[in-house]
């Protein structure tokens, strides 16, 4: 039997004129009225989610790299945690396996995690039983000791990852779970052109891997194909598994990009494979308005990837 499924989004293209306009009109409240849009989004998830949480203490929270759902977890978290329901969140990058060499092997692929451990946590954390969270760096490619979590009676965990609505990776189990799905869906159109759901994710990713991961912005952008390759194969199919399903654009958010990748796109080099997809991506951040980082609050989602969020990540 196939559950109701919620899907709370906004509109499906917004033009980047009109985001500028807004942006030039009235910066602040531009950005609180973003963001006002996204927490609604999230507390609707979380007032379903609280209707079952007797009986589906584990909520499987996927969606594509990009996506958001570092932060779109943390805040379901707080949430729930205010509403008096004690909820722990927990990243499935944690279960990667550790590497040596990272050639010649698919880091999109399921197999990339330690599944029997996952599963094994997966079932006890649902039992009510005792968990070591490995804690794995990706600088270094290694684990670096564990974090030990116990899930009491009428507490939730929240576990996001990529592959959290693969059955493959999770056995997908509804009878004690719920499942969120989220993406940037709304699409930004510029003159002539559109920045794709994965562009605005690509964006996302080359502001937090420069800052964060030690990678340049070249090799995020010759890693690209290969990324939507995997999310095609291995994480969009399974979107329509989800219980809910939650549009993650902040629609003043590649103004802020702008500031942070526009001189990197600029730089790749002519002979580069990745050149035409960097040129495309440099158009569209410079037909945005810019917006100064000092104005995005501290819990926005937009500062996963740009850093000083109020959250730890």
């Amino acid at each position: 039997m196939h559950r109701k499924r919620a899907v709370f989004k906004t509109m499906n293209q917004i033009r980047i004129e009109d985001i500028n306009e807004r942006i030039k009109y009235d910066v602040k409240g531009f950005i609180k009225e973003c963001e006002d849009v996204y927490e609604k989004r999230i507390y609707d998830a979380a007032e379903r989610i609280k209707s079952y949480a007797d009986k589906r203490p584990i909520i499987l929270l996927s969606g594509p790299s990009g996506a958001g759902k570092t932060t779109t977890a943390l805040k379901l978290e707080a949430l729930l945690d205010r509403a008096g329901i004690e909820t722990h969140t927990i990243s499935m990058d944690n279960y990667f396996i550790p590497l040596k060499d990272e050639s010649g092997i698919d880091l999109e692929a399921p197999s990339r995690l330690d599944i029997p451990l996952l599963q094994e946590h997966l079932i006890r954390l649902a039992e009510g039983k005792e968990i070591d969270v490995p804690i794995f760096r990706f600088k270094s490619q290694l684990r670096a000791g564990c974090k030990r979590i116990k899930r009491k009676k009428g507490e939730l965990v929240v576990i996001e990852g990529i592959h959290a609505l693969n059955p493959d990776v999770t056995r997908y189990k509804t009878d004690f779970t719920h499942s969120i799905y989220l993406s940037p869906d709304t699409r930004i159109s510029y003159k002539d052109k559109t920045l794709r759901r994965a562009d605005i994710r690509l964006l996302r990713r080359l502001t937090r891997d420069v800052n964060f991961r030690g990678r340049s912005f070249e090799h995020t952008l010759s890693q690209c194909e290969k990324v939507e390759e995997g999310a095609k194969k291995y994480i969009i199919p399974f979107k329509e598994r989800a219980d809910i399903r939650i549009d993650t654009l902040i629609p003043y958010e590649i103004g802020v990009y702008r500031r942070f990748d526009l001189k990197g796109l600029l730089d790749i080099p002519s002979q580069s494979k990745s050149k035409a997809h960097a040129d495309n991506l440099y158009m569209a951040l410079k037909n945005a308005e810019s917006v100064e980082e000092n104005l995005i609050p501290k819990s926005s989602l937009v500062r996963e990837f740009i850093g000083g969020s109020a959250f730890e990540y």
